[in-house]
């Protein structure tokens, strides 16, 4: 038989995970309007580019502006887990997806435009996927989790191999040099 004090925890754990699934859920809303958003504005900065360098009637435009509508329509479908699901039936099913066509003639029109045009609606597309990725990594709990795993380690482990590393080198200095060990060493021979 359980306390009363562990009957009242049981049940705090419960309610408070259950509250915090709904939140997840009402969050989830607001995070895809939000992309929707943050995707609109991308693609409105890149129509205005466009228009004032002339080539809105270009397929480098239409093709990107068809890429970020369908980005903007799905939205919603975007997640962690989707994306490894994809993944891991492409390994599974050892299908081998090719680029759909309108990726293929974006990059192709790109390449034609003069330089500065085609740095600039990379930079259009990138900030797209940058959106996308961000998305994604916000909306999935174990990659905060990674996150923090990846966190300690650059914080503890990388700035204490830098420390030794420092030490080393400092002592280092004030030794006599290595070279002398092999030196000896050749001497011997």
């Amino acid at each position: 038989m359980i306390s009363d004090a562990q009957f009242v925890a049981a049940f705090s754990v419960i309610i408070s995970t259950t509250f915090m699934l709904v939140i997840w859920w009402w969050m989830a809303g607001f995070r895809d309007d939000n992309l929707r958003d943050q995707l609109f504005t991308v693609r409105d900065e890149m129509f205005l580019y466009a228009l004032d360098r002339g080539i809105v009637d270009t397929p480098a435009h239409e093709n990107l502006r068809r890429l970020m509508n369908s980005l903007i329509r799905y939205a919603h479908r975007v997640s962690l887990g989707r994306l490894i699901l994809l993944d891991l039936s492409r390994r599974v099913f050892k299908i081998n997806p090719t680029l759909p066509k309108t990726y293929v003639d974006w990059v192709e029109a790109v390449a034609a435009l003069p330089v500065d045009e085609a740095e600039r609606m990379r930079d259009y597309h990138a900030q797209a996927m940058f959106l996308i990725m961000k998305h994604m990594v916000s909306g999935s709990p174990l990659l905060w989790a990674a996150c923090v795993v990846v966190a300690f380690h650059v914080v503890v482990i990388k700035s204490t191999r830098v420390f030794i590393d420092a030490v080393v080198r400092s002592v280092s200095r004030r030794f006599p040099s290595v070279d002398l060990f092999e030196a000896d060493a050749l001497r011997t021979m």
